[in-house]
């Protein structure tokens, strides 16, 4: 018996549940839409959340999915974030151990991006940005989308409160598919520009030559662009 989740069991839950890490959810994702390819997932819309005062104004993406030409008709919505690891979480085992004096005191450390899949749709006063692709052939498929997000977090595998927080995997990943997407007909409509204020969310000071963010993501935006070309839902 193959212990491959379908993509149903993946997506539907009765209450809220949340994968502790965004890389294993991709993988299973995956492995569950190559095992059933049809019905296609496509990501409906993308809104860039902030929660109010409470809880730290955390930033997260939520991800709207649906089937393409499938039977069922009820929409999934997917919330990712970014955060550092808690103790006892497994360190990533392909990432050196964060170095520094920030990292002695516990400040810097590794970061994971939690996935909760949401048994019913977000209710928060303030979703910042929103992207609409509509349920059609155009619009992102879901494996792609979190493939995307997780490429995105591998640019920057510390968690800095100063730099690298969930502030920069939001807007890192919207930025990244807005723009690997942005000839797919999406709509967009901004609700709140308040992200657009904050000195933290700014990418993190170029170090050396070989690693920049900016350069880096840009060059992932490129890439995406490329190898997806017009791959659409269908």
């Amino acid at each position: 018996m193959s212990n491959t989740l379908s993509m149903h069991q993946l997506l539907f839950r009765t209450e809220d549940f949340t994968y502790p890490m965004l890389s294993a959810w991709c993988k299973a994702l995956v492995r569950a839409q190559e095992a059933e390819p049809s019905p296609v997932w496509v990501v409906e819309s993308l809104t860039h959340y902030k929660f109010p005062w409470t809880r730290f104004q955390h930033e997260f993406l939520v991800l709207q999915a649906a089937e393409l030409d499938g039977t069922d008709d009820r929409r999934v919505y997917i919330a990712i974030g970014r955060m550092m690891q808690r103790p006892g979480q497994l360190p990533p085992s392909d990432v050196s151990p964060p170095q520094g004096s920030l990292a002695l005191l516990g400040i810097r450390g590794f970061a994971v991006e939690e996935v909760t899949i949401l048994a019913s749709p977000l209710s928060l006063p303030l979703g910042l940005r929103s992207i609409v692709w509509g349920v059609n052939p155009c619009a992102p498929r879901l494996t792609d989308v979190s493939t995307i997000l997780f490429d995105v977090s591998c640019i920057e595998p510390y968690y800095s409160p100063l730099s690298t927080q969930c502030y920069w995997f939001s807007q890192a990943g919207y930025r990244a598919l807005k723009d690997i997407y942005r000839d797919r007909g999406a709509t967009e409509k901004e609700s709140d520009k308040s992200w657009k204020l904050s000195h933290l969310a700014k990418f993190p000071v170029t170090l050396t030559d070989t690693h920049d963010p900016e350069r880096n993501l840009k060059g992932r935006i490129r890439f995406y662009r490329n190898t997806l070309g017009w791959r659409s839902g269908g």
